[in-house]
């Protein structure tokens, strides 16, 4: 800690992409992983993130709806755990003004149920992507603004979308890219794979992993063109360069209800729900006088 090796998990902000005795003296972090192991989440990675106190723990791929098990399992038990110990974690998207932002990254592809192939993969095709590939890009990048509700579930979800953040701005795709909303890893081969970057820590895995095959699988039946990738930090770029990810949940919600192909693919029902549950949730935050708004306009007005 900043005041010596008694003062325990204090908040260290240069200690990025790292795991070792002085991160977690008291070995919490490493017996969280253990815990994991042995309820069959195979942790790839564990490390410090970007934040102070964020941390980021990586298992390996599966069936979508095997990790969608997985992440909520993943929650339950680390939040359990924490509050055993007498810590408090949390899975808000972005939980303080001065940090940043906690997303829910997923890694997506399709294979043939046979061979076990990926058909994303294609070593002559444009960038080594397949045309199928392509197209279910093309799907991510169509339905992404009526995913933005499913992907970024409550009013806090929209305070990680702010340049500089690798938290999506605007609505692009990019090559090994994490500046854009959807991004294409280097790796090749049974790795071929589409990231999508918009999910937060907040999100339900079974809700966003059944929109992002439906808007995938829209692409490939319409055979939808991603159009060309970006290039560089986008963050900067001109404004109306590209378009806008929603930075509202009200936006968001009213961009889902337009969006026939998730509404069909999620059932009106949950759609009637979900919609009904957010717009109760937007009303109630709007009577809400919050600290910033005291602090801001009390002693001044």
């Amino acid at each position: 800690g900043e005041n010596g090796p008694g003062e325990l998990y204090n908040p260290i902000p240069s200690s990025i992409y790292q795991q070792n005795p002085t991160l977690d003296r008291m070995g919490l972090m490493q017996t969280l992983q253990n815990h994991l192991l042995n309820v069959g989440i195979d942790v790839l990675y564990l490390n410090h993130e970007f934040f102070p106190s964020q941390w980021e723990i990586n298992w390996m791929h599966d069936h979508a709806l095997n990790t969608a098990d997985q992440t909520f399992t993943f929650k339950y038990i680390c939040k359990e755990f924490v509050a055993q110990n007498n810590f408090h974690l949390t899975f808000m998207s972005r939980p303080t003004t001065d940090g940043g932002g906690s997303g829910y990254h997923i890694h997506l592809s399709l294979s043939d149920q046979k061979t076990r192939k990926n058909l994303f993969d294609q070593p002559d095709g444009q960038f080594g992507m397949s045309d199928l590939m392509r197209h279910f890009l093309g799907g991510q990048m169509a339905h992404a603004k009526g995913m933005s509700a499913i992907l970024a579930p409550t009013i806090n979800s929209y305070k990680r979308y702010v340049p500089d953040s690798f938290a999506p701005y605007y609505l692009a795709w990019g090559l090994d890219n994490r500046t854009v909303y959807c991004r294409v890893p280097e790796e090749r081969g049974s790795a071929t794979r589409v990231e999508n970057r918009a999910p937060g820590a907040d999100a339900n895995p079974y809700l966003v992993f059944a929109a992002a095959f439906a808007a995938g699988l829209d692409g490939i039946e319409k055979e939808i063109d991603p159009g060309e990738h970006a290039v560089g930090d986008i963050y900067g770029v001109e404004p109306g360069t590209y378009e806008n990810i929603p930075f509202y949940l009200s936006d968001a919600l009213t961009e889902l209800k337009a969006d026939t192909v998730l509404c069909d693919a999620l059932g009106p029902e949950l759609i009637r729900a979900f919609v009904a549950l957010k717009e109760d949730e937007l009303a109630r935050f709007r009577k809400h006088v919050t600290d910033w708004e005291f602090n801001e306009y009390a002693a001044k007005l």
